[in-house]
């Protein structure tokens, strides 16, 4: 996913030479040094880049015919869900990665079904808001998805008294509470 570390090892490189490596839209995301026998290890973060298979290449600076490639998936992400918990009206900001650049993303909240749309960005981003509806308290999905690519997180509805009526009054009155 995008924002996810990833190791990749390589053998067969020039001799102490750097070695860049590339990961899908990004020609260089990192370097690293190969050892005297040409082996070497590098560490990266995924960029932002669109959800499908990306190609990793790893090529010597010094000579770029010691080259190779591989292949990763970036899968979807949401990534930010604020708040956590709240209330039926409480405005909930969701942000994701990893999604295909201009096409939408349906966000589905517990019990309900697509509660908001949104189009990601062209590098595969979003951000959007929606109103938690009327459900009962606890535990509630949301997916963010496209065709057959989604990704899920979570809010807790917690419990609220809406009113409390009437506001006043001597013993022996009838109160009505709603939540």
């Amino acid at each position: 996913t995008v924002g996810g570390k990833v190791t990749v090892k390589g053998t067969g490189f020039v001799s102490s030479s750097v070695i860049e490596l590339g990961l899908g839209k990004t020609s260089v995301i990192s370097t690293s040094l190969a050892s005297i026998d040409g082996t070497f290890t590098c560490i990266f973060v995924v960029d932002t880049q669109v959800y499908d298979e990306k190609v990793i290449t790893g090529i010597s600076v010094s000579d770029p015919t010691s080259i190779d490639t591989d292949r990763m998936y970036i899968k979807p992400m949401i990534y930010k869900v604020e708040p956590t918990e709240g209330v039926v009206g409480s405005v909930v900001l969701v942000e994701g990665s990893g999604y295909r650049g201009g096409e939408s993303v349906y966000v589905d909240f517990g019990k309900t079904l697509e509660i908001t749309v949104c189009k990601a960005e062209a590098g595969g981003t979003f951000v959007v808001k929606f109103v938690v509806d009327t459900q009962v308290y606890g535990d509630k999905v949301i997916t963010a998805r496209q065709a057959e690519i989604y990704d899920t997180d979570r809010f807790k509805i917690t419990s609220q008294i809406i009113s409390v009526e009437p506001t006043e009054g001597v013993v022996g009155t009838r109160v009505t509470i709603k939540g």
